[in-house]
């Protein structure tokens, strides 16, 4: 986003993407997969293709760009100091203003901006990026990644108070209803009763038209729901505000177990084909896909 540039935030060297994946090997090294409609999950963490790597930091503020692309796993991201996360983006580019958290929820195909400040910390300091999703605090977390500060340098990036404010999108024109569930006689994930067939256009929304879609989870998990072409905003969750995390623009969402989300959108750029879908690719490859088609 060329406006990032007027807000001094952590650049070149100091803006580092972290790609989280769960897997599983053999002993030969080769990978171990496992085609389950359930939840696969791997034994072994991984971050930009590295197990429990360490990264060498200055004392100084930090940008790192997470994305969770794991098969199935969420994450509860959390630093071992027990310092919080100061969240400055998600999906589809900065959020209002910075948002400090203790612990970061990110679901598969979700992404994460944070800034993280290690002039806090002295030299010969190990902070810890972990996994909370099964600790009760940020000491017992799955590490992630390790950061070592070894090293003082100057800091001439900022973290300002306000970023720039994002219109909220109000009346859709357009209202879909998705139910999300699971067929148990053929075991296989629905979208509104049915699987995906690529010969079947399931919705026809029109090019400018501004939509607001609710995701009704009958299931027992979650899914993280994704359309192409378009970012969203979360509108609400139960008729409940989102968290500030999720008041920027974002093109995956979480919808829990018998949670209601919507979401609201408008179609711009391009006609054609596109899927939505739920991105745990279990769930994905068994078969819970629909097929839109921008109409001009």
């Amino acid at each position: 986003d060329p406006a990032e540039e007027e807000y001094g935030l952590p650049s070149g060297k100091y803006d580092v993407p972290l790609v989280l994946q769960d897997r599983s090997f053999r002993r030969d090294g080769s990978f171990r997969f496992r085609d389950s409609h359930d939840d696969v999950f791997g034994r072994v963490f991984l971050v930009n293709g590295r197990p429990m790597p360490f990264f060498e930091v200055a004392n100084r503020k930090y940008r790192f760009r997470i994305l969770n692309a794991s098969n199935s796993r969420d994450y509860q991201l959390a630093l071992s100091s027990g310092e919080p996360l100061i969240q400055v983006a998600s999906d589809q580019g900065l959020l209002a203003a910075p948002t400090p958290a203790a612990t970061i929820p990110l679901w598969t195909a979700e992404r994460a901006d944070v800034v993280v400040d290690f002039s806090k910390y002295p030299a010969g300091t190990r902070v810890v990026l972990g996994d909370r999703r099964d600790a009760a605090d940020p000491a017992s977390a799955t590490p992630l990644v390790a950061f070592d500060v070894v090293r003082e340098e100057a800091d001439d990036s900022s973290l300002p108070a306000m970023f720039r404010p994002i219109e909220r999108i109000l009346t859709p024109t357009v209202q879909r209803e998705f139910e999300l569930e699971f067929d148990l006689d053929r075991q296989m994930w629905e979208i509104n009763g049915k699987t995906f067939d690529p010969d079947r256009i399931d919705v026809k929304p029109r090019l400018g038209d501004t939509e607001a879609w609710t995701f009704r989870n009958l299931s027992s998990v979650t899914h993280p729901m994704h359309v192409h072409l378009v970012r969203f905003q979360v509108l609400d969750r139960d008729n409940l505000p989102p968290d500030m995390n999720e008041m920027g623009w974002k093109d995956t969402v979480r919808v829990g177990p018998s949670e209601v989300v919507r979401i609201a959108m408008t179609f711009e750029g391009f006609t054609g084909r596109y899927m939505f879908h739920c991105h745990n690719l279990a769930h994905e490859d068994h078969s819970m896909m629909g097929q839109m088609k921008v109409v001009a």
